[in-house]
């Protein structure tokens, strides 16, 4: 038992071994990046009359894998909540949390810009708080999961050699309607099945922050 245990203790060092030595040997260039932006909801009527739009947040480490291509893992966060002067009796809030991965291509601008596009391919984890149901006020909770893509461009100016600050939009498209029944709106606001039809999309427009891959370094890999 034991030794079975060494061997796979073993097997699984080995290559963590050798791929750290081969990045010392020639560091993989990476960055990470920070995002704050405010969504505006675009593509349901019945989400958009509902809700109001807080804030967006979207975090991702990015591997430099080809002479301009990137790659790495993400992770956003949006919050909305219902509008407290149409729906005084509660609070409903909505949070979308979505793991994913950021595909992108990378470009040095000048001697101190950067700009970059990517899509990022998620899993929209999404949660509603505070939902009543249509017989009581007893606050219950709703969930709903989906398949999710994000196309977003950046354009970064260096504050220093690893430091960038600029601007980020995006438009994130979540593969699943928002259905106000499900959280007996429809008490409060009438909508038609029309008007609940599309899936759930926002705009996100904000400020964007870079830590970490040099400006020389990007630099070389566009030449």
């Amino acid at each position: 038992m034991k030794s079975g245990l060494r061997y796979i203790l073993l097997s699984l060092l080995v290559p963590i071994l050798y791929t750290t030595q081969a990045m010392a040997q020639k560091p993989i260039r990476s960055n990470f990046r920070a995002d704050f932006c405010i969504p505006v909801i675009t593509g349901n009527y019945a989400l958009r009359q509902s809700f109001s739009e807080i804030i967006d947040i979207n975090t991702s480490y990015q591997f430099t894998v080809a002479k301009k291509l990137t790659i790495g893992p993400a992770l956003s966060f949006t919050h909305f909540t219902v509008d407290s002067l149409t729906y005084a009796n509660f609070n409903t809030r909505m949070f979308i949390v979505t793991p994913g991965v950021d595909i992108g291509y990378q470009n040095y601008l000048g001697d101190n810009g950067l700009f970059t596009g990517s899509v990022q391919v998620g899993y929209s984890l999404n949660r509603f708080t505070n939902v009543f149901s249509d017989t009581s006020f007893t606050p219950t909770g709703y969930n709903t999961n989906a398949l999710s893509i994000e196309p977003m461009v950046r354009f970064y100016f260096f504050t220093g050699d690893r430091v960038a600050l600029g601007l980020k939009f995006s438009y994130k498209m979540i593969f699943q309607q928002f259905d106000y029944r499900s959280l007996y709106f429809n008490k409060y606001q009438v909508f038609t099945d029309d008007q609940s039809k599309a899936n759930t999309s926002y705009f996100n427009a904000g400020l964007v922050f870079l830590l970490g891959t040099s400006k020389k370094n990007i630099k070389n890999t566009s030449d």
